[in-house]
């Protein structure tokens, strides 16, 4: 939960991939953001697959054939990932580490980026970055903005939007605050509908 951008797309003159990734250095530096970027080979199949370790969590193991970059312009913001296989396509390690069971198929997947934690400001200058990239570098992108900036460029809208979810997660937050290891799921459900119910009715006396 939480407001996401999607975007995909692919290089024209996939030899621009170096200059893009030069320019987002350069800002990610300028800004202070966390970045780290790939220069792997695209003349051979990846081997990148996902593994457990003794560390907790999955890791990416072997080689993902991808060029590109992410940065992270906040701590509670998602990545921004700008990786490229050897077709041109916008993709990411994780994205190529899942497809290793089928093969590493051809295609261009959807990749996203949550924002909502990082905030308005974060996401709007996500939005900006991706408009120039598509000027820029990828003129087939296409972005789907759950926030709507994409698309209108209105602020209001967003604040919105972004308000409402976070006004969604609270009300979550109350409802399974009150859950119980033995409740059932009717229970559940109940404790959700009433917590939903009492900040509907704060709303209505404010």
């Amino acid at each position: 939960m939480g407001v996401t951008i999607h975007y995909r797309g692919q290089l024209t003159n996939r030899d621009t991939v170096y200059s893009m990734i030069e320019e987002i250095i350069d800002i990610a530096q300028t800004m202070g953001w966390q970045y780290h970027h790939m220069d792997e080979s695209w003349s051979s199949l990846p081997s990148a697959h996902l593994e457990s370790g003794n560390e907790p969590g999955i890791h990416i193991v072997g080689d993902c054939g991808l060029k590109g970059i992410h940065f992270k312009p906040h701590e509670r913001c998602e990545p921004i990932w700008l990786y490229f296989n050897a077709h041109g396509m916008l993709t990411s390690p994780f994205r190529v580490a899942l497809d290793a069971e089928e093969g590493y198929p051809i295609r261009m997947p959807w990749i996203s980026t949550k924002t909502q934690f990082g905030g308005i400001e974060i996401h709007i200058t996500i939005v900006k970055i991706l408009q120039y990239i598509k000027q820029k570098y990828l003129p087939n992108l296409e972005v789907e903005d759950e926030g709507g900036y994409w698309a209108t460029g209105n602020v209001g809208e967003l604040k919105k939007c972004f308000e409402a979810i976070e006004e969604g997660m609270q009300q979550v937050q109350q409802a399974t605050a009150a859950i119980n290891s033995n409740d059932t799921v009717d229970e559940i459900i109940q404790k959700i509908e009433d917590a939903i119910r009492r900040d509907d009715s704060k709303k209505e006396r404010n």
